[in-house]
C-alpha cells in the first residue's frame, strides 16, 4: 500500500481545522462532518476514486478569525490563481471595538489539494498597535468553504471563510490595492 504524505497531511489538517471551527461555534456539528468519509479511506488505501476537482480561491471571501482583540470579521479578495490576496479586517456586532484595516498577502495555493499558504505583505490601512499575519489552511472539496489558522502572534488561532461577499464595504484605500 502506497500512501502519499501530502494527501495524509492535507486530510489531517482539514479535519483539525473543521474540528477547531466547530469547537469555536463557527460550524454546526453537521457541517463539520466529512462530506465523503469513504473517499478519504479510498485515497489512503489507493483505491480508485472520482477524478480530483480543481478548486479555486479567486474572488471574494468573507468570514471570521480570532486573535487577541477577539472575534473579528474578515474579507479576503484573491487573485485569479489564489497566490495574492487583500486581507480586510473589521468589527462585528459581537465585538464592536475592533478597528478596520487591510494589508496584502502573497504565497501559494494548490488547486488540486486545496492547500493555501500566504505570507503577509504591506499594510494599506494599519490600525494602531496591529501587526500583519500569515494565513494557512485548506479549501474544502466543494470549493466554497475555507478553514485554517492565523499564523504569527501567539494569541491568534482560527480563520473560517466562505465564498461570499462581505457585509462590510471595502475602504477606498484598500480597494486600490486589490490583487
Amino acid at each position: 500500500m502506497k500512501i502519499e504524505r501530502v494527501s495524509v497531511m492535507g486530510l489531517a489538517f482539514a479535519v483539525m481545522a473543521c474540528l477547531a471551527a466547530a469547537f469555536a461555534g463557527w460550524l454546526s456539528p453537521a457541517s463539520a462532518q466529512p462530506q465523503d468519509p469513504g473517499g478519504a479511506l479510498r485515497a489512503l488505501q489507493g483505491a480508485p476514486s472520482a477524478a480530483p476537482t480543481q478548486r479555486t480561491m479567486s474572488g471574494e471571501w468573507s468570514g471570521k478569525y480570532v486573535c487577541g482583540q477577539g472575534v473579528t470579521g474578515v474579507q479576503m479578495i484573491f487573485s485569479e490563481d489564489g497566490s495574492r490576496a487583500l486581507f480586510h479586517s473589521y468589527a462585528l456586532p459581537e465585538n464592536p471595538g475592533v478597528p478596520e484595516g487591510c494589508f496584502t498577502l502573497s504565497g501559494f495555493f494548490d488547486p488540486a489539494s486545496g492547500i493555501l499558504n500566504l505570507t503577509a505583505g504591506k499594510w494599506i490601512v494599519r490600525p494602531r498597535n496591529y501587526v500583519t499575519v500569515n494565513v494557512s489552511g485548506n479549501l474544502d472539496a466543494s470549493g466554497q468553504n475555507f478553514a485554517g489558522r492565523i499564523i504569527g502572534p501567539s494569541n491568534c488561532s482560527n480563520i473560517v471563510l466562505s465564498h461570499a461577499p462581505s457585509p462590510q464595504p471595502l475602504p477606498n484605500a484598500c480597494e486600490r490595492a486589490l490583487p
